[in-house]
Parts: C-alpha cells; sequence; structure tokens
C-alpha cells in the first residue's frame, strides 16, 4: 500500500515546528557565543615587553685612608670650589686645655715649696780617691821647728789627717802617727789648722774632703 500525504491531512500543530527551530538556532547561536566569551577569558594574555628599571647606586667612601694604588674620586654633587676651599683650609689651631684650678694650686705649691727649701751641704767628706780634683793650699804651708834653740835640732816626721769643708777652711786636724812622739805634734796642727785650701771638687761642684798630709822635720846642729 502506498501511503500518500496531503496537505489537508498535516495537523494543525505541526505548524509551530519553524518557529521552534528559529528559536533552537538562535539560542544554539547565543550559547557558542557565551562560550567563545569565556573561553577568551581564560586564554593567556600576551605579556607586554618589560622596559627595565632604572638602578640608582651610589658608593659612601670610607673615611680611612685609602688602599695604596687606589685613588679616591671627588663627589659629583660638590661643587668643586668647595672641595677646593676644603682641601685648602687651614688646620684647625690647638689650644691647650688649661689645668684645672686644684691641679694648678698644688702644682704651685709644689713648686713654691721647692723654692723655699734651703740648699743642704753634703755632709760626707770624700777621700782623694774619691775626688775629680784635690784640695790645694792658697799659700805655701810654713812649718816651724820647734826646737828654735839648741846646738842640736832633732829631726822627725809626722803624718796628720786634715778635714777640709766645701769653702776651704780647715775644720779639724789628726795627728796619725808621729815621731819622735811628743815633739812636732802641735806645731804642725797649729800651722794646718791656719791654713786655707781650694776646696776639693766632685761633679763639677765643690765638695768637703779629708787628707793625709805628712810633714818631715829635718834634723839640725849649730856650728
Amino acid at each position: 500500500m502506498t501511503a500518500v500525504l496531503f496537505p489537508g491531512a498535516i495537523p494543525q500543530g505541526s505548524a509551530r515546528s519553524p518557529r521552534r527551530l528559529a528559536w533552537a538556532l538562535t539560542g544554539s547561536a547565543f550559547a557558542h557565543l557565551f562560550l567563545a566569551s569565556v573561553l577568551a577569558l581564560d586564554a593567556p594574555r600576551p605579556l607586554a615587553p618589560r622596559t627595565a628599571a632604572p638602578m640608582y647606586v651610589r658608593l659612601q667612601l670610607d673615611s680611612g685612608p685609602p688602599a695604596a694604588g687606589a685613588s679616591a674620586l671627588p663627589d659629583a654633587s660638590v661643587p668643586r670650589s668647595t672641595r677646593d676651599a676644603g682641601r685648602h683650609a687651614p688646620a684647625p689651631e690647638r689650644r691647650e686645655r688649661p689645668a684645672p684650678p686644684v691641679q694648678a694650686a698644688q702644682a704651685a705649691q709644689r713648686a713654691s715649696a721647692l723654692v723655699a727649701l734651703p740648699h743642704i751641704p753634703d755632709p760626707t767628706y770624700y777621700s782623694a780617691r774619691e775626688l775629680d780634683a784635690y784640695p790645694r793650699p792658697l799659700a805655701p804651708l810654713g812649718f816651724d821647728h820647734p826646737e828654735r834653740s839648741g846646738r842640736e835640732r832633732t829631726g822627725g816626721r809626722i803624718l796628720l789627717e786634715v778635714l777640709i769643708d766645701e769653702h776651704g777652711a780647715v775644720r779639724e786636724v789628726t795627728v796619725v802617727e808621729a815621731e819622735p812622739a811628743g815633739r812636732f805634734e802641735e806645731a804642725a796642727r797649729s800651722a794646718l789648722a791656719a791654713a786655707r785650701f781650694f776646696p776639693g771638687m766632685k761633679h763639677g761642684r765643690p765638695v768637703k774632703s779629708r787628707l793625709l798630709v805628712s810633714v818631715s822635720f829635718a834634723a839640725a846642729r849649730e856650728p
């Protein structure tokens, strides 16, 4: 059997099919546009070329002396006239700090005490070997024989220790030996006690000294 379709035989509801198809196509198109926009947002954006940021570096020179062979460059931010003025500026004058009043007073007291101290002479009588220069008599020494009269004068020898001060005066005469004893001691002691001397010297100054003086008396016979 062959089926033949006539236009009058199509149901009325089938007339809405083209309109539904149009709405379906329109919805599909909007769905594709929405999907495309989402994909476009999620897609990675091309990176713009980066421009290198400038870096500013300033060297801070050490205040100490530069190493051997190194030279310090002047700062370009400082005017040349200012650098030259600082280079040729005179060095600051150094002033000594005054001593505190207490220390100054103590120093003055010590100085006045030293000045007020009298000169204390050296009490030591130095021997001839300890002297730089021996004492010498200002005039020749004269010893008179104690036996001024008589047909014969006895000879003899006497050894005396003489103490002489820093002014050349004789302070003491001591008999060490006498031959013969009891004859020439007094005459020799009197002659030395009356004598004056150049004082002995030690380290460039006059000092006390002690000497051993030997005196010989010659024997004599009157005709």
